[in-house]
């Protein structure tokens, strides 16, 4: 199984790092769950080319509307 864990951000906020609660997540489901391959696409077009089955949207408040149009 594939997991896509996207952040809906505006662009213009630092893309420097990953926010803690996706690398949280992402440890979690690869200690229990090592046969689930995780991506953390930055773009539309990683997204689409890792085939997930299954995608997460974390946003803040000023990402909301991103996150609609990636969902």
């Amino acid at each position: 199984m594939r997991l896509a864990l996207v952040l809906a951000r505006p662009r213009g906020e630092l893309e420097q790092y990953l926010p803690l609660g996706l690398g949280y997540l992402a440890s979690f489901i690869r200690a229990r769950l090592p046969e689930i391959e995780i991506a953390f696409p930055g773009s539309m077009a990683e997204l689409v080319e890792f085939k997930p089955h299954l995608v997460g949207i974390s946003c803040a408040t000023a990402g909301y509307p991103l996150a609609v149009r990636i969902a």
